[in-house]
């Protein structure tokens, strides 16, 4: 079975975190090497809730705004 905790992908991204140096030559954005909120609504979203149960992409953004 596969694990899908998040806390596997923040785990990720701290080890990410020791390439910033090799990253300064690349085009980056502000939140790169971060998981907030967000981040865990749509991972919520897209992993572990059941295909079945997913929203349309649309409305799923609608309600991420709300």
């Amino acid at each position: 079975m596969i694990n899908t905790s998040p806390e596997l992908y923040v785990e990720l991204l701290e080890y990410a975190n020791q390439i910033k140096e090799f990253l300064k030559a690349v085009a980056t954005y502000p939140t790169q090497l971060s998981f907030n909120q967000l981040n865990s609504d749509c991972y919520s979203e897209m992993y572990l809730k059941k295909q079945d149960d997913m929203l349309p992409h649309p409305v799923f953004l609608l309600e991420l705004k709300t």
